[in-house]
């Protein structure tokens, strides 16, 4: 997966900044919210085995205890207009719905992307939204939003696989109850129509 990332990635995309936004809704009511604060943070990693210099890697934390939802985001502003500034080569978060739960802050961000020829890195792959088929995979992100599909069942994976090794299992290491694919597909099938 490693290749096909560095396949997109361009001796102009390292030039600039790589950027992680970190966004936690209300860090000390949320069990295991530290582990996913973490999981963001190891971003900064990722970001350097990609090519980027350790001190390229800025990280905006601003949004912390905010809702993605929320109408005034500091944090993602500076985002947007670092992009649209083209002082970005690739913008990272742990998942789409940390950057954007509201359509219209997504689609902002995407033609910023665009436009500015900047990389965007979620859920381990990495998107190039000037290229017709990753901006079309992109665009399908606030679908699966709204009916509920993806998000929460692979976070859940994700920190039952991660907590796993240091002899901590969470309920998202189960695996999943029968039927719950099915109904997932049945939600997604009805929000396409």
């Amino acid at each position: 997966m490693e290749r096909d990332m560095e396949r997109k990635i361009t001796a102009e995309h390292l030039e600039r900044n790589a950027y992680l936004y970190v966004r936690q809704a209300c860090v000390p009511e949320i069990p295991g919210s530290a582990e996913g604060t973490q999981q963001q943070y190891a971003l900064r990693e990722r970001a350097t085995r990609l090519g980027w210099k350790e001190e390229q890697v800025l990280t905006i934390a601003g949004d912390i205890g905010d809702s993605g939802g929320s109408s005034h985001r500091v944090g993602f502003e500076r985002l947007v207009a670092a992009v649209r500034g083209g002082g970005a080569g690739v913008v990272m978060a742990l998942d789409a719905s940390r950057l954007a739960r509201k359509l219209s802050d997504w689609e902002a961000l995407l033609e910023s992307c665009a436009r500015s020829r900047t990389l965007l890195l979620l859920d381990d792959r990495l998107f190039d939204p000037s290229r017709p088929d990753d901006r079309m995979l992109l665009g399908l992100k606030p679908v699966f939003w709204d009916c509920g599909v993806c998000r929460r069942p692979r976070r859940k994976l994700l920190a039952g696989t991660r907590r796993g090794p240091r002899g901590r299992r969470s309920p998202g290491a189960r695996s999943q109850a029968p039927g719950s694919v099915a109904r997932a597909r049945g939600k997604l099938q009805r929000a396409v129509r």
